[in-house]
């Protein structure tokens, strides 16, 4: 996604700026490439989400071991305000998709037409 984000990051600023009122270079520098970054980071996560295993009781012969598993908790809802909506987006959801669970997405009521071009455009 961030590769793709980066490829169409002019047109993505250009909604952005138009939406949001922002300046066409602080969408660009700012809204874009911090969500660009963003979605990089959580990226990284997804390979080191892991469980450890402890040992419990050192004393035994056996040395009983215990661990923890750590798994997707589902479907997560995120609710995006009005101000900055992209970067909040990314900032909610690349974590939520990096551990593995889906979401549900709703967007301010003000952002509808935007959210309605990005998912057309990255969809």
């Amino acid at each position: 996604l961030a590769d793709l984000m980066e490829k169409h990051q002019e047109e993505l600023a250009t909604i952005e700026a138009i939406d949001s009122g922002a300046v066409y270079t602080l969408a660009l520098k700012t809204h874009i490439g911090m969500s660009i970054q963003t979605f990089r980071y959580f990226a990284g996560w997804c390979d080191k989400i892991q469980g450890s295993t402890i040992p419990i009781n050192q004393a035994r012969p056996n040395r009983n071991l215990t661990f923890t598993k750590k798994e997707p908790i589902g479907v997560c809802a995120i609710i995006i305000p009005w101000n900055y909506p992209l970067m909040m987006l990314a900032w909610k959801s690349a974590a939520c998709l990096a551990a593995g669970n889906t979401l549900v997405l709703k967007p301010a009521q003000v952002t509808q037409r935007k959210r309605a071009l990005l998912i057309s455009f990255l969809g």
